[in-house]
Parts: structure tokens; C-alpha cells; sequence
């Protein structure tokens, strides 16, 4: 993920922020692509609705996106009345998550169950676990869809795109308030190395690191909710990108609410 002010690399701390961010990236996919004339772009729209099946298909996400708006409810409700807050902002912050739970309860059955009836959908998805299984030669009827024109193809990404919306708008509240829950702070890795043990009784979600754009190194995250360790590898290493031995300078965000 690039910023404004550098190369932002995240790493969820729960299961239950692994599926929100891989969620996010598939949603902005769909999103990024959904209204392009290009067939190919719609393609990659399709592609990431079938994802984003597969991925809704491994866990009550419904469940988990109701949950995660009640928790972070009751941590926000107490700062009403509190002074150095903005009352009228944490207000709509609230409602507008009091709001988004209520549409995902009102959900009956799976997210995706609009699109089981789909016959395009039940196709797609039996060839999508194949490498290249969406070519033209096994699939005549969704190269006949591609073929539409870009209105039309347009007009049923978004139908199919709609049901996930409630779930969508869920993640995007989340992942928006706990990003911004912490200020990030200039940290120093020794030898390319970075540990930190986290409190237990304020767990954090996410943890970022911020680099400059002309870095030369990226990160591995290791660990879970006691402890976590950063590795600085350095990409200009050959064949294969190492662990740098240099102090590197960085910005760290542990995103708790």
C-alpha cells in the first residue's frame, strides 16, 4: 500500500482483520475496475467477486463484521461527555455504525446467496479452481458476456457486486476507525531488527510500518497479540532479497481501539 507520505506495510494481528484486509483488497478491486469499457477490466472485476465468494465461504463473515461493530461501540461509547472529544463527530461515527450493523442483521442466509441462482455464477465458479479455467475455448457463454457491451456489462457487476455492500461498508468502518485509532512514531531497527511486546488487556488489531518511497528494503512481520517482530529485507540483494544488517529508521503505527 503506497501513502502520501510513503510505503505503508501492514500486518493484522487477529483472523479476524487477516479476512477484513484480504476482503478490503478484493472489494477495491471490484471497485477499481467495475465501470472501465475494457472487457479485461471486467474480467478482473468478475474475478475478484468470485474471490471475494470463496473467501465469505470460509467463515461466518457476516458474524464477524456484526461482532467487530459491537466491540468497537462499546469501546467508543464511553468517550461520550469526555472532554477533548467532538461530540458531534463521535455521534456520527456511532450512528453510522449503528446503521451498518443494522443492515448486515437484516440479512437473511449467506451474503452471497443472491448470486447461487446466477447460471453464469455457477459455471465460473466450478472452472475458477483451474488454472486458466476461464479461457475463451471452456467457457463459450462468458466469452459471449464480455462480448456485451460495456453498459451491460457494467450494469451486472454492479448487480452482483450489491449484495456484498453491507459487508463492504462494515469493513470499511472498521479498518477507517482502527487505522486512525494510533498517530505513528518514529522507531529505530537495530541491525534491521525490530521487537515489541503488546498488552494483552488493549489488544491491537493491525500493526504498520511507514517507509519512504526510495527505500531499498521491505517488511516481514512475524508473532500474534503477546509479541511482534519486524525484518527489514533489503530488495537490492541478488538473486534473492536478504535481511539487511543496517539500522533502519521507520514510522510504526499499532493500531489499538
Amino acid at each position: 500500500m503506497t501513502t502520501l507520505n510513503g510505503i505503508k506495510f501492514e500486518h493484522p494481528l487477529n483472523e479476524r482483520y487477516r479476512f477484513f484486509l484480504r476482503l478490503e483488497f478484493l472489494f477495491n478491486l471490484v471497485k477499481h475496475n467495475i465501470t472501465s469499457p475494457a472487457a479485461m477490466d471486467s474480467h478482473t472485476s468478475l474475478g475478484a467477486i468470485l474471490n471475494i465468494i470463496n473467501v465469505v465461504g470460509r467463515i461466518d463473515i457476516k458474524s464477524e463484521g456484526i461482532k467487530e461493530l459491537d466491540r468497537i461501540t462499546a469501546t467508543l461509547n464511553p468517550l461520550k461527555n469526555t472532554a477533548n472529544i467532538e461530540q458531534g463527530r463521535l455521534d456520527e461515527i456511532l450512528s453510522s455504525i449503528k446503521e451498518t450493523a443494522t443492515k448486515l442483521r437484516a440479512i437473511t442466509g449467506s451474503i452471497d446467496h443472491p448470486l447461487k441462482d446466477v447460471e453464469l455464477f455457477k459455471v465460473l465458479q466450478q472452472r475458477n479452481s483451474i488454472a486458466g479455467g476461464l479461457c475463451d475455448f471452456d467457457l463459450p457463454v462468458y466469452r459471449y458476456w464480455l462480448a456485451q457491451s460495456p453498459e451491460n456489462r457494467s450494469k451486472d457487476l454492479h448487480q452482483w457486486f450489491q449484495p456484498f455492500n453491507p459487508l463492504r461498508y462494515a469493513i470499511e468502518i472498521a479498518l477507517k476507525l482502527v487505522r486512525e485509532s494510533k498517530t505513528a512514531k518514529h522507531e529505530l531497527a537495530q541491525g534491521g531488527t525490530y521487537s515489541q511486546t503488546l498488552d494483552t488487556k488493549i489488544p491491537c488489531q493491525i500493526i504498520s510500518v511507514t517507509l519512504p518511497y526510495n527505500t531499498s528494503y521491505f517488511v516481514e512481520f512475524s508473532g500474534g497479540k503477546h509479541r511482534f517482530t519486524i525484518r527489514f529485507m533489503d530488495a537490492t540483494q541478488k538473486p534473492r532479497p536478504l535481511p539487511t544488517q543496517q539500522n533502519v529508521n521507520f514510522d510504526l503505527s499499532c493500531c489499538i481501539l
